[in-house]
Order: C-alpha cells, then structure tokens, then sequence
C-alpha cells in the first residue's frame, strides 16, 4: 500500500495528547518526577506566581498541601509552531476538574513545548501557566 505521512497538526496533537497523559499522571502521583519535563529556563506562572528552572517548579509544585488529586481533562487545544521555523514550539491549551476533595474545581492550564535539539523527539515544557477557575 501506500504510504501516508502525517501533517505537522496530527504530529502535534499526538504530541500534545501523549504529553499531557504523562504529564497529569505523574502530577497526580508523584509530582517530584516531573523536573525531567522543565529545564534550567522554563517557567511556570502558578496562579500568578512566576517560578523559573526545574529546581523552582517542581518545589512549588511539591510544596502543595496536596495529599490525593487527580486532573479530568475535558477540553485540550494545540497549535503547532513548528512550520514558523526552528525553535518554535507548540501551543497547548488544557481546561478540566481538578479533584482535591469530593468537589472538583475547574482548572485551565497553558503549555509551550519545545524540543530540546531539533528532531530529537526530546521534549519539555519552556512555559507552563496554570490557573484554578473558582465559579
């Protein structure tokens, strides 16, 4: 048969849907193993606080007096920025409940992810901003 290639877009979401399937699985239950996903210069706004480098995000994200929590994604959007060039990244945009307790609270959460040497396949997280929607 023939040979089908998959645009950048599909590449991305598959990317973006992989990626985030890692990354809320390990938030969810052990959230110190995600420093492999930052870098020295990436940085998190966390509910308005800005942290930069690994050491830092993954303190803050430690530090929650968190005991049990699980993330529901609900929505996931993602924008490819590749084709611009290289070092250009993709855009993903995450919405769902956040389970503390018994009551969820909605949460939307915004990644750039960039591959740390072109066509490497190695990925991390350059920006990551995280915000809780309390209704």
């Amino acid at each position: 048969g023939g040979r089908t290639f998959l645009s950048s877009t599909t590449m991305a979401e598959q990317l973006a849907q992989a990626f985030v399937a890692q990354y809320y699985q390990t938030f969810d239950s052990q959230r110190l193993g995600l420093a492999g996903l930052y870098q020295p210069h990436s940085k998190l706004s966390f509910e308005g606080q800005l942290f930069t480098g690994a050491e830092q995000i993954v303190g803050k994200l430690a530090s929650l007096k968190i005991e049990k929590c699980r993330h529901e994604v609900t929505t996931m959007d993602v924008q490819d920025n590749r084709p611009l060039g290289p070092g250009q990244g993709v855009l993903v945009f995450v919405t769902g409940n956040f389970y503390m307790d018994v009551n969820p609270v909605k949460f939307a959460q915004t990644f750039v992810l960039h591959e740390a040497v072109p066509n490497s396949g190695q990925w991390y997280v350059l920006n990551d901003i995280f915000r809780l929607n309390y209704g």
